[in-house]
């Protein structure tokens, strides 16, 4: 491995991409590599890695030449079981692995309005043949009439919107939804049996990728096991069969896998076999796998190691290519001091263990601004780049760093090229002994706050000099 190093605008991306254009062989690349045996160039393949999810300026792919970062903070890719459950055991991660569907309130919302339609809108000029719809569209037109009058009576007497919803009135209203409810669902489960649930999400699913016209509407309601008939007497057309047919084995095969549940849920956590079974399925956008209780790092850990599994697995299934050059670009950018302590290392152990035994040789070239990550790397592996030269070619003599299981403050002094205080403190520090040698009176809070001993000490000592010049000066 070798690590870039350096301020921002020193050119660490910029020295990446150039690595990976001159790889991918463009026409004019901006640095030229000395290979070292003919052939070699058409075996190796560069892949860019981001953790950034800003848009940069990223060449496009080539043969030899891919790059790879998330294009926004939304849409983590979720990672196969094993590289998970790597992750957790390496990094102490404990997320749980969840199935998300559309919440079934907003389904039931959809499939009411379905059902209850051409008995509201008369210019429908269709009828469902269900006896049973009928006395519960009168129970909805008497929910809504009741819903109606409240609202008045609210505006009209200037009552309070919590007062409201602790009236008699309104508690009674809401009694009445939840039996319509009820009792809508029943008739359903009765007509359709088990799978009620599921034929009504593969209705609601239809819509989120068909225009919903007349003619898909009453397919719909075709599928849902009610007649419909037509005032011109014609047959309904299936307007909707396909997509609907493919959503309701989509559920099926979904509900299958965990263990035929009501379905009435949004969320739902998965065990690793049902995890493994449900990543194989084409979800489609009828469902979704996510890690719930990750936080922001181990997302961001999360979805890396998952991209960068899925692409390297896409480069080995290409024979020809026999090199693999991983360029990370600030991989450990939102992770936790403790994360970045292990990162090196795993990455390492992953490639050893999923890429190893694929390529005849890997190479891994990162950027980086984290003293963590440097004390992984010997000195002689550390190229440390200045905005001020030419970014390829500049390189800090490795004699005057100090890296590998070195102290981090030294690191950072010797490598990160910065102090070892913030300016914040430092500018804080500077006016207390500003303040100290105008003779302005201090603050013993703004002594003791203060961490560092030396600095602490060095303060005190000025204060007691002052102290007994004082007293000498008083005798």
């Amino acid at each position: 491995m070798t690590l870039l190093v350096g301020p921002n605008g020193s050119g660490k991306t910029q020295t990446l991409l150039s690595l990976g254009k001159a790889i991918a062989r463009y026409e004019t690349p901006e640095v030229e590599i000395d290979w070292s045996a003919n052939g070699e160039s058409r075996k190796t393949f560069a892949l860019y890695f981001t953790a950034i999810p800003y848009i940069i300026d990223l060449p496009g792919d080539t043969k030899h030449f891919s790059a790879v970062h998330p294009k926004s903070t939304r849409g983590h890719v979720l990672p196969e079981v094993k590289t998970a459950t790597d992750l957790a055991k390496e990094f102490n991660l404990s997320p749980s692995p969840t199935l998300t569907l559309t919440s079934f309130e907003k389904v039931f919302s959809f499939v009411k309005d379905l059902i209850f339609r051409p008995y509201i809108y008369r210019r429908e000029k269709y009828k469902l043949g269900a006896d049973w719809i009928a006395s519960l569209v009168e129970l909805e037109n008497k929910i809504t009439t009741r819903r109606t009058e409240l609202s008045k009576m609210r505006r009209d007497n200037n009552i309070t919107f919590e007062d409201m919803f602790n009236s008699e009135e309104y508690r009674s209203i809401l009694n009445e939804e939840i039996l319509l409810r009820n009792q809508l669902l029943a008739s359903m489960e009765e007509l359709l049996g088990e799978e009620a649930l599921l034929r009504m999400r593969a209705v609601h699913r239809v819509t989120q990728e068909q225009r919903l016209t007349k003619d898909v509407r009453i397919d719909l309601l075709t599928r849902l096991g009610l007649p419909v008939i037509l005032a011109d007497g014609n047959k309904a057309q299936p307007k909707a069969e396909e997509r609907f047919n493919h959503a309701l084995q989509q559920l099926r095969e979904i509900h299958k896998v965990l263990g035929r549940p009501d379905f009435k849920g949004k969320h739902y956590r998965l065990n690793v076999t049902q995890w493994e079974k449900l990543s194989k399925l084409n979800l489609n956008g009828i469902a979704q796998l996510s890690l719930a209780g990750a936080s922001s790092g181990a997302a961001a850990l999360l979805d890396q190691f998952a991209r960068l599994k899925r692409k390297i697995d896409d480069i080995s299934l290409d024979k020809s290519i026999r090199n693999l050059v991983l360029l990370i670009d600030e991989g450990d950018v939102f992770l936790h001091l403790e994360w970045q302590q292990q990162y090196v290392n795993f990455l390492d152990l992953t490639i050893e263990k999923f890429w190893k035994q694929r390529f005849d040789c890997i190479q891994i070239v990162m950027a980086t601004h984290s003293p963590v990550l440097m004390s992984d790397f010997p000195k002689d592996c550390i190229h440390k780049l200045s905005p001020t030269t030419d970014q390829p070619n500049n390189k800090t003599a490795p004699n005057e760093m100090m890296s590998f299981g070195a102290p981090l403050d030294r690191i950072v002094r010797s490598v990160g090229g910065a102090g070892t205080l913030g300016a914040f403190a430092t500018r804080t520090i500077r006016k207390l002994l500003a303040d100290i040698e105008k003779g302005v009176p201090i603050n013993q809070y703004h002594l003791d706050m203060i961490d560092d001993p030396v600095i602490k000490q060095h303060i005190q000592r000025i204060l007691e000099t002052i102290d007994l010049t004082a007293q000498a000066n008083a005798n």
